[in-house]
Parts: C-alpha cells; structure tokens; sequence
C-alpha cells in the first residue's frame, strides 16, 4: 500500500528531472513544465480535500468528519494536452 502523498511523489519526479544538470534540464523543460503543472494542480486537489474534512492529511482530530479513502487517476485537459491528477 502506497501511503505517500500524490503531491509528493510528483515533487520526487522533479526533484529526479532536475538533478541530472543543465542538459537533461534542457532536454526535458517541455516534461518539467508537465510536472510542475500536475503539482499545482495536485496541490490545490489536496487543499480542497484538507478543508472539506477540516483537518491535514494524517491529522486526527475529535471534531473531523469523514476519511481519506485512496485516489485514483483522472485525466485533465489543458492547452499543453491531456494530464493525469490523482483525483480522492
């Protein structure tokens, strides 16, 4: 079971793209673009989760209604083609 945050493994995937110098930047600013892109969305998508259940992930308060309960990939349309965002 993968309990990593979506968010998180997309700041991996950069962190990867990002370390292997100039070049490989150069070469792949169109995927970094992509992946930044999935980020922002990414982040926004758990955001809105965090504040509709009015607590962060793996935060256990009394007064928090209702539970995380796993994503799974949904597609997004945008101007660049189509991305994937793991949707709760």
């Amino acid at each position: 079971m993968d309990r990593i945050a979506p968010s998180a493994r997309l700041e991996a995937e950069i962190a990867e793209l990002l370390s292997g110098g100039i070049n490989a930047y150069l070469e792949n600013i169109a995927e970094l673009g992509r992946l930044g892109f999935r980020l922002v969305l990414q982040r926004a998508v758990d955001e809105e989760v965090a504040a509709f259940l009015g607590r962060a992930r793996y935060e256990r308060t009394p007064q928090a209604m209702g539970s995380r309960n796993g994503t799974r990939p949904r597609p997004v349309q945008t101007a660049e083609g189509e991305l994937t965002i793991e949707m709760p």
